[in-house]
């Protein structure tokens, strides 16, 4: 009798450990939720600045210019084809900055985004290279044009996107694509008009 006694003094004191563990762990699941939340809640909602090219903007202390923007259906630099319609090609100013890194590091965060909403990253490795000045050295800032490729689908429209994760901004450029080809006709909207145009001879 005293032996069964013992053993469930014994069960019950496991069982009171447990439910004590699962508590505890229970409050801490949820401090955790709750620390979590209130990250998210401090976060401040990213700022959108919309860019013209052309106009000059300061990132991290540099002057960075969206100067061009050009399509073609064969790479610059013995890139092949596009695998989708065609390449867009930018053109971006560095002003007064050496770090290669840098400038580097910005063309591979470059996003493009077309008028269906569906966004592109870099194609091609960016290329990089003093720009050429026939003004003496002294008279003109360090000027560094960089070089970036998307291989896109044909688009009533493109924006180039970077987002410059130290100040949560968000910098918008709509571009002027030249010689960007016109988007066809989907053959749905093709077959439409062929059997508009049916309907209307029978009538």
């Amino acid at each position: 009798m005293l032996k069964r006694f013992v053993i469930g003094l014994f069960a019950l004191a496991i069982l009171g450990t447990a439910v004590y563990l699962a508590g505890g762990f229970g409050v801490v699941i949820k401090k955790e939720r709750s620390q979590v939340a209130a990250q998210q809640q401090k976060q401040k909602p990213k700022e959108v600045k919309q860019v013209k090219m052309g106009e000059k903007i300061n990132i991290g202390g540099v002057d960075v210019i969206v100067d061009f923007s050009r399509a073609r259906k064969v790479g610059l630099f013995g890139d092949g084809e596009p695998l989708n319609d065609t390449f867009v090609y930018v053109d971006i100013l560095f002003e007064n900055n050496k770090d290669e890194l840098f400038q580097v590091n910005l063309l591979n965060r470059l996003k493009l985004v077309d008028a269906s909403g569906k966004h592109y990253s870099v194609a091609i490795k960016p290329s990089i290279k003093k720009r050429k000045n026939n003004q003496p050295q002294e008279s003109m800032k360090q000027q560094i044009r960089g070089k970036v490729a998307f291989d896109v689908m044909l688009s009533d429209s493109y924006e180039l996107i970077y987002d410059d994760p130290k100040t949560n901004t968000r910098y918008v450029c709509k571009l002027d694509v030249a010689d960007l080809p016109k988007k066809k006709k989907s053959q749905d909207q093709t077959g439409q008009m062929d059997s508009q145009n049916i309907s209307d001879q029978e009538q």
